[in-house]
């Protein structure tokens, strides 16, 4: 029976202490509101704050328990919605970041496939497409075709020998350069690009593709 009654006692002090320290919270509150909204107060400016008790039309302590009840939770809304749209701002990043990856990529590979489809667009075993050269037909044809003209009206009626001595006659005339012609094989690899690599270091070499 006393272990009984001095629990009960015990409970019963710890009830009363914590009635009485909500009841002194809800006084601080009650002054810190005083000081802070002076014109919710009753009384002169002389009371001193240690003095004030919320009276009518004032804060009550269930008013103030309310409030501040409000007032946590207000915070624990605010850090809450804050941790959220630090997490869904981290999460744009990271999805901006990837798109940007993945587009760079996507780009590169495109661009690498279509240099790889214009360089590599036939296979190396496949014969070299005969290219008409329209750079040197174009001039050697008219050439051929005023030579041609002239030997047609004054060759008409020599034949073939008598050709061929005209034609050693006009190489051993002084001034003459022989034509240089390089003959390219279809066989070797790109070898429709050789023509103007051989153009573009000397004019002078005809390249013909067979």
């Amino acid at each position: 029976m006393g272990a009984a009654a001095s629990r009960r006692r015990a409970l019963r002090s710890e009830a009363m202490s914590s009635v009485a320290a909500k009841v002194r919270a809800a006084r601080a509150f009650g002054e810190y509101l005083s000081q802070s909204h002076p014109e919710n107060r009753n009384g002169a400016d002389d009371v001193p704050i240690r003095t004030w008790f919320p009276k009518e039309n004032l804060f009550s302590f269930q008013t103030a328990t309310t409030t501040m009840q409000a007032v946590f939770r207000g915070y624990a809304e605010r850090k809450r919605r804050k941790r959220e749209n630090d997490s869904a701002s981290v999460i744009q990043r990271n999805f901006r970041k990837h798109l940007r990856m993945v587009g760079s990529r996507r780009v590169k590979a495109q661009t690498f496939a279509e240099r790889r489809e214009r360089s590599f667009s036939r296979s190396w075993s496949d014969p070299t497409p005969m290219k008409a050269d329209t750079s040197h037909d174009s001039r050697d044809s008219s050439d051929l075709q005023s030579s041609h003209c002239t030997l047609d009206e004054a060759c008409e009626d020599l034949d073939w020998d008598t050709e061929k001595g005209l034609e050693a006659v006009a190489c051993d005339t002084e001034g003459f350069l022989p034509p240089k012609v390089m003959l390219i094989s279809s066989k070797v690899p790109k070898a429709e690009y050789i023509p103007t690599i051989i153009r573009r270091d000397d004019p002078s070499i005809i390249p013909i593709l067979y």
